[in-house]
């Protein structure tokens, strides 16, 4: 009995000293989840800001385009009509949210000095049977340097097959720029042609940088 009285104590201190550990322990842990949380967002945070890099301001949009004609060359293609020079174009509010009536800097028209934000240029090959169209559209919005889609229609049984193998298409995003690049062919559009064109287009705009 005496050996009961003795022992019981420190049976019970065991246990609350084991419990006092383990209501530690959890806050230890979130601790530590929270210094890596922390750690996560903040690297996360820098890779953003080094993707989401300065706006272009239109300046900058215009000049990029008209080096663009002078000098991106595509391989077996020659570059055949651009937008330099006065161009706007006519939508209606209906199609563009209630924002604008004109795909220009402010929506309105203005003779003078119309500040359109979208350009492109068409290249064509030799024989004229394949059409490149690279269109540059300004916008507010940075949405970093990245390839925002590029869709593929194999494998749609209930598509014209014959009609939808003639065309190919892809856009990039590059800084608050929106790209889209076209290919359309009187034959069968080759994807192989399209991706050619982005690396180009990629590497160029890399290169200024």
């Amino acid at each position: 009995m005496n050996q009961k009285i003795i022992y019981l104590p420190l049976f019970i201190f065991i246990i609350l000293l084991s419990g006092c550990l383990n209501q530690t322990s959890p806050s230890s842990q979130n601790k530590t989840d929270n210094i890596s949380s922390s750690d996560m967002e903040k690297t996360h945070s820098k890779q953003n800001q080094s993707n989401f890099k300065e706006n272009l301001s239109y300046k900058e949009y215009q000049e990029l385009f008209k080096t663009l004609a002078d000098k991106l060359n595509i391989k077996g293609f020659d570059l055949k009509a651009t937008t330099l020079g006065d161009n706007v174009t006519l939508v209606g509010e209906n199609v563009t949210f209630g924002k604008r009536k004109y795909l220009t800097l402010d929506g309105t028209f203005n003779p003078s000095d119309p500040k359109t934000t979208q350009e492109f240029l068409v290249y064509e090959n030799n024989d004229e049977s394949i059409q490149i169209t690279i269109t540059l559209a300004y916008t507010e919005t940075n949405l970093g340097n990245d390839m925002l889609f590029k869709p593929t229609f194999e494998g749609f049984q209930e598509t014209n097959k014959n009609l939808i193998s003639k065309y190919n298409f892809a856009s990039l995003s590059y800084k608050n720029l929106v790209i889209h690049v076209h290919q359309i062919s009187e034959n069968k559009a080759e994807n192989s042609i399209t991706m050619s064109v982005l690396e180009s287009l990629v590497k160029f705009l890399e290169e200024r940088e």
